[in-house]
């Protein structure tokens, strides 16, 4: 399950729903650019008014009912323009200030989830072999 996700600042922000409407999480799967049918809504999870860590809760159409993400693969876009409720944005950390960040979900950078990886790699590697659980010992016996 993948039910929330954890965004380090290099300063601190202002804690609060304007922040928190700056990021956008959307299942590229669906579709490359942010829908409404595609979007996760972020709900921050702080009590700190002021932090350098932004811990977001899933909510919406692409979340399960226990509150984990769809299967897919999730771009994150922290947007720039509406930086001005937390100070100087800079997503690329260039020369030149107020750039957005678009991180699109890949392998590399963990951003999706996939039931049934329980390592993180992109595979479906939970699986009980028949063979393996006592509980299934039935179906391994000969029928003599």
């Amino acid at each position: 399950m993948v039910k929330s996700i954890t965004v380090n600042l290099t300063e601190p922000v202002k804690a609060n729903d304007e922040t928190a409407s700056i990021f956008t999480l959307y299942r590229s799967a669906i579709d490359p650019l942010a829908t409404e049918q595609n979007t996760v809504h972020l709900r921050l999870r702080t009590d700190e008014p002021l932090t350098s860590t932004l811990t977001f809760d899933f909510e919406g159409t692409m979340t399960e009912a226990n509150g984990s993400l769809v299967n897919g693969f999730y771009n994150l876009n922290i947007d720039s323009t509406k930086a001005a409720v937390v100070g100087d944005l800079d997503g690329l950390m260039s020369p030149d200030h107020g750039d957005s960040l678009n991180v699109t979900g890949s392998l590399s950078n963990k951003l999706f989830r996939l039931a049934g990886d329980s390592n993180g790699d992109g595979m479906v590697n939970k699986w009980i072999s028949p063979r393996s659980d006592p509980r299934m010992e039935w179906a391994t016996r000969s029928s003599t």
